[in-house]
């Protein structure tokens, strides 16, 4: 597990969206981590159209991952999960 990767699924619901959800499964590119580009960017999931537009979240960072990126989703991630700002 890494610091900085899509958040790890449970096996449950990780195989019902990988059939539900186009795309689901290439989010396993990289390895999870603890917070997220779409942890930071959108609130947490309540329908299958949530998922998808996390999904987008990670496959975006899954397609620009870099020790930059990782850098800048940290940072964001403390008024995030401190001040409750941004994806609540």
């Amino acid at each position: 597990m890494n610091l900085v990767g899509p958040r790890p699924e449970q096996p449950q619901i990780f195989s019902r969206l990988r059939h539900r959800v186009a795309r689901y499964r290439e989010r396993q590119q990289v390895l999870p981590g603890i917070t997220g580009w779409a942890q930071i960017k959108h609130h947490y999931d309540t329908s299958l159209d949530d998922v998808g537009r996390k999904l987008a979240f990670d496959l975006e960072y899954v397609r620009r991952q870099s020790a930059a990126q990782d850098l800048k989703i940290l940072l964001m991630t403390v008024p995030v999960v401190m001040f409750r700002k941004g994806a609540w």
